[in-house]
């Protein structure tokens, strides 16, 4: 059991992880920092999409050996490559996806027979009559808190229902072994956009409930993040914590890809993608997206005791297996800022002194070892 003991009565701030921003937590360090403040794409930073599986939206028919549009419709089809991609662009600071309406063209498409071992890939061309584009992290991350700044347009007349702009994580050890986070899938009903969280494991084997929140305005900047450990998952809305969410199988999730990409609505939907209500191009905005990661080191597998050890200053990202501070004829002064850090328990006993309107950061928790 986690557990924190104090055996004196002095005046501290206990803070939770997130009674600050990670901006401005020194805990905290950029893992990823992209602003769009360039011209172009970082491509450090991002690939134009998976370069390692099959795209996900066609599917192989076993009947012809051939690749098909899930359940025979048309989607928007993602351009894999920078150079020729009018759909991803960057200026003044924005980075603008779009989905656009174009001359019909006929593109290689990629899909896996996994009824066999190993698994074959098949490739033939499909009608595009739309184009999008994505962003796909250029590696994968694991926990952290990650956040985006975004906006979306204003929709005349019903004619962006069904459009989902997403940011969302996803990894994969093999065809069966994959993990996604949809820290948010954005809907459109009418005006206003309904922000929906959820996340899987092992496809849609283990579910969380899908979690949704209505009346999120167009043509402003939103700032949607979550917070993901290895027990608990927390999603937050402009600053705000609007869900804890808390699953035993989260702890097998494996790094994952960031994405950043939109939905087109298909050709059965109520406003399909060639309505005459839509109005292209469809373009989602973003500000930024970053990754911040608890500055830890999790190889410490000691009992940390501070005992008659003078002043003591505790700025380490050390995590112990436990700490004890004080007790009978053990003195431990701290004269500064007190950060602890243990997965099993923190002890504060008797003879330990903390100065008046100091912060104290005491966390107990599992170590993330990124």
């Amino acid at each position: 059991m986690k557990k924190l003991l104090f055996a004196f009565i002095t005046l501290f701030a206990a803070q939770a992880t997130f009674a600050q921003h990670p901006s401005t937590d020194p805990r905290w360090s950029l893992a990823l920092d992209d602003d769009f403040n360039g011209s172009s794409i970082n491509t450090s930073l991002w690939d134009p999409g998976p370069s390692f599986i099959c795209y996900y939206r066609t599917q192989y028919n076993p009947n012809t050996s051939l690749c098909e549009y899930q359940d025979n419709i048309e989607r928007a089809h993602v351009i894999d490559n920078w150079s020729s991609n009018p759909n991803v662009t960057v200026g003044s600071s924005i980075c603008t996806l779009s989905v656009t309406q174009v001359t019909p063209y006929y593109a290689n498409y990629c899909c896996t027979d996994y009824s066999v071992t190993p698994n074959i890939n098949y490739t033939n061309n499909l009608l595009v009559n739309y184009n999008s584009g994505m962003l796909w992290s250029h590696i994968p991350y694991k926990y952290g808190y990650y956040e985006i700044r975004f906006m979306l347009p204003k929709a005349v007349n019903n004619g962006y229902n069904n459009f989902q702009p997403n940011f969302w994580l996803w990894g994969a050890t093999s065809s069966t072994d994959n993990s996604e986070l949809d820290i948010f899938e954005n809907n459109y009903i009418g005006n206003s956009i309904q922000y929906t969280s959820s996340y899987h494991y092992l496809g849609y084997d283990y579910n969380a409930t899908p979690f949704s929140i209505d009346g999120l305005a167009t043509d402003t900047w939103h700032t949607i993040a979550c917070n993901w450990t290895p027990d608990k998952i927390e999603f937050f809305i402009n600053g705000v914590q609007v869900r804890t969410s808390e699953e035993p199988w989260v702890a097998n999730f494996s790094p994952m890809h960031i994405i950043v990409d939109i939905n087109a609505p298909t050709l059965t939907n109520p406003v399909p993608m060639n309505s005459p209500s839509v109005s292209y191009p469809f373009k989602y905005y973003i500000d930024y997206v970053k990754i911040w990661q608890l500055d830890q080191y999790c190889t410490i597998t000691t009992d940390e005791t501070y005992c008659n050890t003078g002043p003591v200053t505790t700025d380490s990202d050390n995590v112990y297996k436990s700490i004890t501070t004080g007790n009978t004829g053990c003195d431990t002064p701290f004269n500064d800022d007190v950060s602890l850090k243990a997965t099993d328990y923190i002890i504060l006993d008797e003879n330990t002194t903390i100065p008046n309107n100091k912060e104290v950061i005491l966390q107990v928790d599992d170590c993330m070892d990124y």
